[in-house]
Parts: C-alpha cells; sequence; structure tokens
C-alpha cells in the first residue's frame, strides 16, 4: 500500500520588539525539532532583529540593541518548545474547509421558526466540519428576544415550507402614505 505523501506543516515564529513591529520566521514545523534545529531557528530570528534597522522594512525599520536580539532568541526557542505546529495547521485547513462549504463566513446559529409547531423554536448550529445539526430551543427561552413569525405580521406559505412577510414599506412610501391618511382625517 502506498501511502500519501503528508502536507507540509509551515509554521511561523515572532517576535513583537515594541507594538506594531515584529518579526517573524516562517519555518518548517513538519521536521523534528531537536535542540540544533530550535537553536539554529532561534538564532536565525535573533539575527533578523540584530540586522533591522532604519533602512530596512521600506523605512519602517528600527535599530535595535542585543538584548532585542536575546529577547527574540528566548521568545523563538519558547514558541518552538511549547507550539503544537500541527494541530495549528490542521485547524487552519479545518476552516478553509468548512468556510469553503458554507461559500463565506459560517454562521454560529441560525434561530428558525418551527415547521409543525406554532410558536417553538430550532437552533441550527455547525458541528466541527459544518455540517448544520438541528437541536429545539427550550420553551420560553426566546420570547422576549424574538417575535414568533405570527406576532411580526407573517402568515404561513401556502405554497412551500416557510412563512411569507408583507413587504415593508420605504420610509419615503411610509412617510407618504402617513401624510395622505393625515390629510383624508382633516
Amino acid at each position: 500500500m502506498i501511502s500519501q505523501p503528508r502536507k507540509p506543516v509551515i509554521g511561523a515564529i515572532e517576535y513583537e520588539v515594541m507594538p506594531g513591529h515584529i518579526h517573524q520566521l516562517i519555518i518548517d514545523a513538519g521536521e523534528l525539532m531537536t535542540g540544533d534545529v530550535i537553536e539554529e531557528l532561534a538564532g536565525e530570528l535573533a539575527e533578523a532583529v540584530l540586522n533591522c534597522n532604519d533602512d530596512r522594512h521600506e523605512g519602517h525599520g528600527r535599530k535595535h540593541t542585543m538584548d532585542d536580539a536575546q529577547k527574540a532568541y528566548s521568545a523563538a526557542v519558547q514558541q518552538l518548545l511549547i507550539t503544537d505546529f500541527r494541530h495549528e495547521q490542521e485547524e487552519l485547513d479545518r476552516k478553509i474547509r468548512v468556510h469553503k462549504k458554507w461559500g463565506g463566513q459560517v454562521p454560529a446559529a441560525v434561530f428558525m421558526p418551527d415547521t409543525v409547531d406554532d410558536g417553538k423554536w430550532n437552533v441550527m448550529v455547525p458541528d466541527d466540519e459544518g455540517e448544520p445539526v438541528m437541536h429545539r430551543v427550550r420553551d420560553g427561552v426566546l420570547d422576549d428576544i424574538l417575535p414568533t413569525p405570527e406576532q411580526a405580521g407573517a402568515k404561513r406559505d401556502p405554497y412551500g415550507i416557510g412563512w411569507v412577510a408583507p413587504r415593508r414599506w420605504k420610509t419615503k412610501t411610509r412617510l407618504r402614505k402617513m401624510m395622505e391618511r393625515d390629510k383624508k382625517g382633516k
């Protein structure tokens, strides 16, 4: 059996020297993090901090001290020891999959009136893979928050599932109708 090649795991270690001034090193996080590798990567980040000057980063660079480089080295070692880059990559891949499945931002929850029981509500919550899961909302939970379709003036759709609400007038039309009604009343 031929195994699929593993997707490369890309990670980043970074050090924020001052607010808004961040040095970052993109790494291949799929390799074994031995002491030598950790020292080498931390050294690269510290070197990047030391090499920064006023002429770099399109004029946004800064001159840094040896103390800044040592702090960057320490921060890189700490990140390399405690960060699970593979898990972060899998989580990012999952979010991208779900985003594509929904065609955009995934809703946290969608409240819907029940199609059978008047006055009852259902809530759709996506699971980890973006599949919708329906749950019944306990009675009374949404009473003060959401009006039922009947309370909002909607009627059951005679041709399908759901509700049909009367069209709302634009503000201009509503004002004109109010003025016409006032003129007729006088």
